[in-house]
């Protein structure tokens, strides 16, 4: 049995813990699974344990599905070379969700939004650099998935299970709890009333300054407001338009109001993969230092604004 790799390119709060499930429970040969898989060792433990004469377990010289939460292309470029060398094939699945529920279930989560800014921004810049990757074809053989159209189309789940070889395209009914499961935890399973509500949960957050603040600054606005106006299609023949989340984004955009702290974070680390990549190659405690240089990042960053500003003034 030849090794397969399926990445599942994703972020923090997307729902792709239920497509994951629901992947494993329609295929006809189990897979193992390695959740948000820490770049490095932990991968290359994971190959050895699949790989040789000595390999045990339901994953061995078969399929193994890798969860890759808020990746960066740098990461996903190192696994792809640890899988190679493995022998393995892969098979690359972006799963996608709406940029207006994606930043409302991040903030939810957290209890100190602007302590958690750096880990928040993570996972934007992630869900911005891979939507651009997407749309640019950098990356072949990528497939695209949208949450929205996998959990309300059942057509669409279809043609995804057809093109994955699944032998039903059934919704999973069930809530997954892996990963901290929902956010809001008002749902114990996904019924057809129960999965729209799951697209519009996003409106509870209208009116709040930082979710408008971080969805239209000038370094995310732009592939944000191209997939909620559907200019970006998926594999599946969908996309994640949304033409009411549209409207009240470029509304935000027009009237939005300055946040300094929060915009220089987010102009600090915009193109910064170097540093989120070290908090992806880490250790917990190697996550918290490399926390703290994006913070400094930020504080570096500012300074070295500020001095320019005095060295153009006038004397």
């Amino acid at each position: 049995m030849s090794l397969e790799f399926i990445n599942v390119i994703s972020t923090k709060r997307s729902g792709h813990h239920a497509f994951v499930r629901w992947l494993r429970q329609h295929r006809d040969k189990p897979a193992a699974f390695v959740n948000n898989v820490v770049i490095g060792e932990p991968i290359r433990s994971h190959l050895r344990s699949v790989t040789g004469p000595g390999a045990q377990g339901k994953g061995a010289h078969g399929t193994t599905i890798f969860n890759h939460e808020g990746v960066t292309r740098l990461g996903l470029e190192a696994a792809w070379r640890m899988q190679r060398a493995a022998g393995g094939r892969t098979v690359d699945l972006l799963f996608l969700r709406d940029p207006l529920n994606l930043t409302a279930s991040l903030m939810h989560r957290k209890r100190m939004v602007r302590l958690d800014l750096v880990m928040i921004l993570r996972q934007l810049f992630a869900q911005r650099d891979w939507l651009q990757a997407y749309a640019e074809g950098a990356v072949p053989d990528l497939s695209l998935i949208g949450y929205n159209a996998w959990v309300l189309d059942a057509d669409y789940r279809q043609r995804v299970a057809d093109r994955l070889g699944l032998r039903s395209s059934e919704r999973v009914a069930a809530v997954t709890r892996h990963g901290g499961g929902s956010s809001f935890k008002d749902l114990a399973s996904v019924g057809d009333d129960e999965a729209r509500r799951l697209t519009t949960r996003w409106h509870r957050y209208r009116d709040d300054a930082l979710f408008g603040v971080l969805l239209t600054h000038p370094r995310l606005l732009p592939w944000f407001e191209a997939a909620l106006a559907g200019e970006i299609r998926d594999s599946f023949d969908a996309d994640l338009a949304d033409p009411d989340g549209l409207a009240h984004l470029r509304a935000v955009a027009r009237a939005r109001p300055r946040q300094p702290y929060v915009d220089r974070m987010i102009d600090a680390l915009s193109d910064r993969q170097d540093l989120f990549h070290r908090i992806e190659c880490g250790t917990s405690f190697e996550k918290k230092l490399g926390i703290a240089r994006a913070h400094l990042a930020m504080l570096v960053g500012a300074a070295g604004r500020r001095t320019d500003a005095r060295v153009g003034a006038p004397l």
